[in-house]
């Protein structure tokens, strides 16, 4: 992940003090430090009673364990723009130091917490900048909270609640909002390198929890979140704003997660077109495929349905391995000399054969030797089995399914059932990685470089990381029934930074 560098002065130990009382001043913020933290926009509290805590030795400590901070305040000027960096440094002969740190800017703060040993090793699945009181935050009768999913499998939704007595996690960002006056608080994870994140709500405890180490049925986990391992292990670091609307803060958050990881560069018009699945599905082949790109080329382009760039994108989903390698040539070619760009499908971290003694097409390995172990099982999920993002056998496939659709040439490929290489798992063939999040960022960069010169889609696939591919699918599949608008999001949803 690339480094945000930012020119920074030391000013002080604290703006203002009054006894054992710190705090920070900037733009409308005002965070206060007196035995736990106070948050403040523009005169409303945000969080009140705010700690930070961590696991270590299967056990959780938090800050209130430790003796009174130290604190640090700078000026700062990073691609996040100008504000202060309040740094708190808690020190203890029994635990690691914990630094929690919170860089304040106009509309939105940053905070993680990084905890450090100069003479041991550290080993932690679970740390969370944020554990606090909520009251002012959820008390409203007009006040929603927003559960944005981890990925878009099983039909999953997004979706508000305005429940009281309600509980809500929410997979790496949230908002809790007024429907009728729109402003709104928006908290989310602004990386995704090496943690899955998600925030809690709790309406009958009053409280908001924002965490590094979520593994559960919805992020498609059969075991526990992997530990990091070092002498210095940070959280994600999770974004605080409050807006005047809450939909121009999921933006603000799109645009944060953009800064830190830069989207997938596309400079052309958005693609419209057909994909062979909802009508065809398995019965995909040369003949029929062929004959939507004629009826497109005399029916419809004619009458402008094409997009900006007079294109139409023409798909081959599941099922164009049935095609032979002259058939996949024509159909492309076909495309081509009707404006259409050939689309292509695939599965990178699948096994669909579930046959752990086949061999890895194109190397000496079997897939029991790429499956992703859960307590010692291969991983099912959709019907196919995870595979190591990680493993040489995975690059090797990448590299010979890239060349034959370059070979036939295509252009733009919709990547399915991603998920799949985000699981958590015993281990993974690079030793040093320990997450699934990891090994994801591993197996997407490979992609991205092996397709650099092919348009990525995303189809079923975790909302995070999205720096990989120019776009997404948001929902499950639809198709041409009724019933089957209702997986389908209304209003125009941008959390994940890219179009």
């Amino acid at each position: 992940m690339k480094k945000i560098f930012y020119v920074a002065t030391v000013l002080t130990i604290g703006l203002w003090s009054c006894g054992n009382k710190f705090g920070v001043q900037s733009n409308d913020w005002e965070l206060k430090y007196s035995n736990g933290i106070k948050v403040y926009h523009a005169g409303q509290e945000i969080a009140g009673d705010v700690h930070a805590e961590y696991s270590i030795d299967n056990n959780i400590v938090t800050d209130k364990e430790y003796s009174a901070p130290r604190f640090q305040i700078q000026n700062i000027n990073d691609r996040f723009g100008k504000g202060k960096k309040w740094t708190i440094i808690y020190s203890s002969k029994r635990h690691p130091t914990l630094t929690h740190t919170f860089r304040i800017y106009k509309d939105f703060l940053l905070t993680d917490i990084e905890i450090s040993s100069k003479s041991k090793e550290l080993k932690t699945n679970y740390m969370v900048p944020v554990v606090a009181y909520t009251d002012t935050l959820l008390y409203s009768q007009n006040r929603r909270k927003l559960f944005v999913p981890f990925d878009n499998d099983a039909w999953i939704r997004y979706a508000t609640t305005t429940h009281i007595d309600s509980t809500l996690r929410s997979y790496e960002v949230t908002s809790v909002y007024d429907a009728r006056q729109r402003d709104g608080v928006v908290m989310g994870a602004v990386n995704h390198d090496r943690w899955k994140n998600a925030v809690e709500l709790s309406d009958k405890q009053k409280s908001l929890k924002m965490y590094s180490g979520i593994a559960d049925k919805l992020t498609r986990d059969t075991r526990s979140h992997g530990f990091l391992k070092g002498k210095d292990i940070k959280s994600a670091t999770f974004m605080i704003g409050h807006f005047k609307d809450w939909r121009d803060g999921m933006e603000r958050y799109a645009d944060n997660n953009a800064i830190v990881a830069p989207r997938r560069a596309w400079g052309k018009a958005m693609p419209v077109g057909w994909n062979s699945w909802g009508a065809l599905a398995f019965d995909v082949n040369h003949t029929n495929s062929t004959e939507v790109v004629k009826f497109f080329a005399n029916e419809l382009q004619p009458h402008a349905f094409v997009n900006p760039d007079g294109l139409l994108y023409t798909g081959l989903d599941s099922g164009w391995n049935s095609f032979s390698e002259p058939d996949l040539k024509d159909f492309a070619n076909q495309c081509k000399a009707n404006n259409q760009v050939p689309c292509i499908y695939w599965t990178p971290f699948t096994d669909w054969g579930k046959d752990p003694e086949r061999e890895v097409p194109g190397t000496s390995y079997k897939y029991k030797d790429v499956y992703l172990y859960a307590n010692g099982k291969p991983q099912e999920l959709d019907g196919a089995y995870a595979i190591d993002p990680t493993h040489p056998a995975i690059k090797k496939t990448m590299e010979d399914v890239a060349a034959l659709f370059r070979k036939c040439g295509y252009k733009y490929v919709k990547m399915d059932f991603m998920t799949h290489g985000r699981m958590e798992a015993d281990h993974w063939y690079k030793k040093d990685i320990t997450t699934g999040t990891e090994a994801y960022n591993y197996g997407m960069q490979l992609l991205d470089s092996v397709f650099h010169d092919m348009y990525l889609n995303l189809s079923i696939s975790p909302i995070f990381p999205a720096q990989y591919a120019q776009s997404r699918r948001i929902a499950c599949d639809a198709w041409n029934k009724i019933k089957d608008r209702q997986s389908l999001p209304i209003q125009r949803c941008r959390p994940c930074g890219i179009a």
